[in-house]
């Protein structure tokens, strides 16, 4: 497998397993975009999470998923608009 074909395996098998354990939340992850670096891929995401009562929850559900890949971030945003319902924006992180 080259080194391209594996960079996109990883992403495409982190994009479903993240919209598989999403499902639950009425909540769903588009795309993930890949940073190469020279020691290291990043793989960065944005979730709109409407579910407010199960922030911890799907956080925690995340990052168990996202430790098997490496080193992980998550940044949490509340997100309040005149002309949308309000949200929460998790960004992440995965560093393999």
């Amino acid at each position: 497998m080259t080194e391209n074909n594996k960079d996109n395996h990883i992403k495409t098998e982190i994009l479903l397993k993240t919209q598989d354990l999403l499902k639950k939340y009425t909540s769903e992850l588009k795309d993930i975009t890949t940073i190469s670096l020279s020691n290291k891929k990043s793989y960065l995401g944005n979730i709109k999470f409407f579910d407010t009562e199960n922030i911890d929850e799907v956080k925690s559900e995340l990052k168990s998923l996202f430790d098997a890949y490496g080193k992980n971030s998550f940044n949490i945003e509340n997100i309040q608009s005149c002309c949308t319902p309000n949200y929460i924006l998790i960004s992440f992180k995965i560093d393999i």
